[in-house]
């Protein structure tokens, strides 16, 4: 007789889906702009899964995007790294943000076009005695309009 081994697997807890219903579409700046309905409620000492999916457009190839939150009280960490397309040849660009409504990275480009390209990212929120909001924001790389299309999808997991 063969020994059975089991393993217990606890699913996660989806506490926030959301899917924008509108295009949000930058200023001719760098400052970040939220993203309508993309905003969720955190616990404290909790830390979640966040996946973000959807199309970014801009009017130029030479301007990139990244995204990041905005958060409404003090947490422990707040991690986001992502990517979109720069060139029809299949390169990709990369994004990051290791703060409250902060980047430390954004993505140099789009293939010319304009066109619409996915944009994917995926963060990871520590929080820690506070409870509060995040707000997902769009940011544009340089002085001209980046585009967010409407149909982005974030989805908030909790996994402890």
């Amino acid at each position: 007789m063969g020994r059975k081994n089991s393993i217990n697997i606890t699913p996660l807890e989806v506490v926030h889906t959301s899917k924008s219903s509108g295009v949000t579409t930058t200023g001719a700046n760098t400052t970040p702009v939220s993203v309508s309905g993309a905003v969720f409620t955190y616990k404290t000492n909790s830390v979640y899964r966040i996946w973000v999916m959807g199309r970014l457009n801009s009017a130029a190839a030479t301007t990139g995007a990244a995204i990041q939150f905005d958060l409404s009280s003090a947490v422990t960490s707040i991690d986001v790294i992502g990517y979109n397309t720069l060139a029809a040849a299949g390169t990709i660009s990369g994004f990051a943000s290791v703060a409250d409504d902060a980047s430390v990275a954004v993505s140099s480009g789009v293939p010319a076009g304009p066109l619409d390209v996915p944009i994917i990212a995926n963060g990871l929120l520590i929080t820690g005695a506070n409870t509060g909001t995040a707000q997902l924001r769009l940011r544009s790389e340089t002085t001209a309009v980046t585009e967010l299309l409407a149909g982005v999808v974030m989805v908030v997991e909790k996994i402890l």
